[in-house]
């Protein structure tokens, strides 16, 4: 009977599955606490793709040089245009009036205007007045306007002239006289 009974066991056991065997483990040091040593000096932020933040602005925030001759502010027939334009804001009580000709400086348009407004309210009525004037004395109108006095921000877009109407702290924020510093600014 016990020869049976170890026969039995042997028929089961040998029915079973063994288990693989088993493999010493292996422990990996991923966390630079256990590594000793450091990868940067401490302080030393991360540095993206080779370069900082600053540099990846550089070329975008920096004003323009002159890249071209092109004819000056007195000899340019957009002049009356442009004038029209500021004196339209002008009439709203828009202030710090500055048209600025970028034409020696970048192919995107001719002129820029900026304009400031008290309040977001006035931003929009000095807004109105330039896209009515340039309806009423030159027949154009704009082929896009992007934001609003909402944003603190309205720029018309005339295609060879750009409006941009912004609330005082806009303006000093984005400082777009700074941009356009190299343009020549014309005498309004």
């Amino acid at each position: 009977m016990r020869c049976s009974l170890l026969a039995a066991l042997a028929a089961a056991a040998a029915l079973q599955p063994t288990p693989p065997p088993r493999r010493p483990r292996v422990i990996l040091q991923t966390s630079k606490k256990h590594s000793g040593t450091r990868q940067r000096p401490k302080g030393a932020g991360r540095v993206r793709q080779g370069g900082k933040r600053g540099d990846l602005l550089k070329g975008i925030y920096d004003a323009p040089a002159i890249t071209k001759e092109r004819p000056s502010v007195s000899e340019d027939p957009l002049l009356p245009f442009v004038e029209a334009l500021a004196r339209a804001a002008d009439q709203r009580k828009g202030r710090s009036i500055a048209a600025f000709h970028v034409a020696p400086l970048t192919d995107v348009a001719s002129f820029v205007i900026a304009a400031c407004g008290r309040s977001r309210p006035q931003c929009d009525a000095v807004a109105a007045a330039v896209v009515d004037d340039a309806k009423e004395l030159f027949d154009r109108t704009p082929n896009h306007v992007e934001g609003g006095a909402d944003g603190g921000w309205t720029c018309i877009d005339f295609g060879d002239v750009i409006v941009n109407v912004m609330t005082p702290a806009s303006r000093e924020f984005y400082n777009i006289d700074e941009i356009w510093k190299n343009a020549e600014q014309v005498d309004l």
